[in-house]
């Protein structure tokens, strides 16, 4: 079972349903994925692609057939021409039509901070006996809403896309961490039977 922070990217994933290569530029299939990627995008054609990418057409024309070494700068250029032209322009059109979560929900063991966080963990003093069942005296199991204004949603999602780069989980519950926490002070996410579900759009 994930823990928070797979668990959001995850739902993240679900949501969004990016469909990039996995394989880099370390393995001669990530190459040849990414070089294709480009040529796709300019009609087949290999000089413009590799005008695009900043790479020499006697250098593409090598680098494609895999019989020679590439260099790192090369390998760069075509890794910064692929995020470029092809990732970032796919993401921005899944995001825009699918639009940022307005509403984090998440079920966990909530642990606040009781010093400084509003949010309770377990029994507050002064209930009824009827209210006094809704709670434990110990952090346990229940699911929390977090509803987040559009630039506070957007950041999650920002720190997830990590510019063009490989997707980032730890960033993006570092940045819904951190949203959460100045509305509710501190506190985290325990366990590892965490989920978390995203509900509508803004």
């Amino acid at each position: 079972m994930p823990d928070f922070t797979a668990a959001l990217g995850d739902a993240l994933c679900g949501r969004y349903r990016f469909r990039e290569l996995r394989s880099t530029t370390a393995t001669r299939t990530g190459v040849k994925a990414r070089m294709g990627r480009l040529m796709k995008a300019y009609g087949g054609d290999r000089r413009a692609a590799a005008r695009a990418a900043g790479i020499p057409y006697s250098s593409w024309g090598k680098m494609l057939s895999g019989k020679h070494k590439i260099g790192t700068r090369n390998l760069g250029r075509l890794e910064a021409a692929y995020t470029r032209l092809i990732v970032s322009p796919l993401r921005s059109g899944i995001i825009a039509k699918r639009g940022y979560p307005k509403m984090y929900e998440i079920d966990a063991v909530v642990v606040a901070d009781p010093k400084r966080s509003r949010y309770i963990n377990g029994q507050p003093p002064g209930l009824s006996e009827v209210e006094a069942a809704r709670f434990t005296t110990a952090p346990e199991h229940r699911t929390f809403r977090a509803k987040l204004g559009p630039a506070e949603s957007q950041a999650v999602v920002d720190a997830w896309l990590s510019g063009g780069g490989p997707l980032d989980d730890e960033a993006a519950a570092g940045a819904l961490l951190t949203a959460i926490d100045r509305e509710h002070g501190p506190f985290a996410f325990e366990g590892n039977t965490v989920g978390v579900t995203l509900h509508g759009r803004q």
